[in-house]
């Protein structure tokens, strides 16, 4: 990360994918226990991973987006994640005292009844004052649709973060453009979100066929085409054009939720205390990172 150019200090802002990011840290870190039995390891990886991507990046503004326990995508499919398990109770435990920690930090927290964390990201970025330079952090690789010159991807992965600042490294992962990310998902399916795309065709053919004809909606209009061209194909896409748009639709990200971003940046800082700090390293036996928190958020 050290090499990077587009560091420009007062005009960078951190939009988390929360519950993605907490999961990862949580089952990866299950392992960290305190001295009195309590789990910490989602909030350490969480938390060090915040202070050490804002020393980097100098970030002036960060938002943790939250996804709502009611989600309006389960209405179209009822299937939509439901290859996911209840969170555990060793990461429940550690959520609240993490989010009430983070906002005595001035990092705000925010959450919408029905909407995913991906919907608040993408309507934050979109709405965002072009004076910012917006960087996502999640795991999940759905959210590279969001990607553009203005919003940089951080991705986390098994091996640390990847950053995704040009459209070509989306190429090099997928053969498409960030954009067509939802149609990608929606031929092939999200094994992620339980999203089942169209029997046979996997993520090659799919980005084959994006390539030339750019959207789902396009190909479906060019199924003649593809008839005379490559039948297999075509009969496998024939009779599935409902269950590609809904597909497309669950895998799109919302931009036009109810969020006033001009109000989020206006916030009033509130003053950080050092007491509220060491309390919280104390009881989550945080020690090993209590200075690089004094130091990144200036205490």
């Amino acid at each position: 990360m050290k090499d990077r150019v587009f560091i420009e200090e007062g005009c960078n802002a951190l939009l988390i994918d929360f519950t993605s990011i907490f999961y990862r840290y949580g089952f990866g870190m299950k392992n960290l226990i305190t001295t009195t039995g309590q789990y910490n390891g989602a909030i350490f990886g969480t938390l060090n991973l915040i202070l050490n991507l804002t020393k980097t990046f100098k970030f002036v503004f960060i938002v943790n987006c939250l996804d709502s326990f009611n989600n309006l995508r389960k209405v179209s499919l009822s299937s939509y994640k439901g290859n996911r398990k209840p969170m555990p109770d060793f990461l429940k435990e550690q959520i609240l005292p993490f989010l009430e920690f983070i906002e005595s930090l001035n990092i705000n927290n925010i959450l919408l009844d029905g909407y995913e964390a991906d919907d608040l990201i993408a309507t934050v970025a979109t709405k965002f004052d072009p004076n910012y330079k917006t960087f996502i952090l999640t795991c999940d690789k759905d959210l590279l649709q969001l990607f553009s010159e203005k919003s940089i991807i951080l991705l986390l992965g098994k091996g640390g973060i990847k950053i995704i600042d040009r459209s070509s490294i989306v190429r090099e992962m997928f053969n498409i453009h960030p954009h067509q990310i939802p149609d990608l998902f929606a031929l092939a399916g999200d094994a992620v979100d339980n999203i089942k795309g169209v029997k046979g065709i996997g993520k090659k053919t799919a980005a084959i066929l994006l390539e030339e004809y750019d959207t789902v909606e396009h190909i479906y209009k060019n199924l003649d085409k593809i008839e005379k061209t490559n039948k297999r194909i075509y009969l496998l896409l024939k009779d599935q054009f409902d269950l590609v748009l809904l597909n497309k639709e669950l895998a799109t990200t919302r931009t036009y939720l109810p969020i006033d971003t001009r109000k989020l940046i206006s916030l009033p800082d509130r003053r950080i205390s050092l007491s509220t700090i060491e309390k919280f390293i104390d009881r989550f036996e945080l020690h090993s990172i209590k200075e690089k928190i004094i130091s990144v958020f200036e205490i």
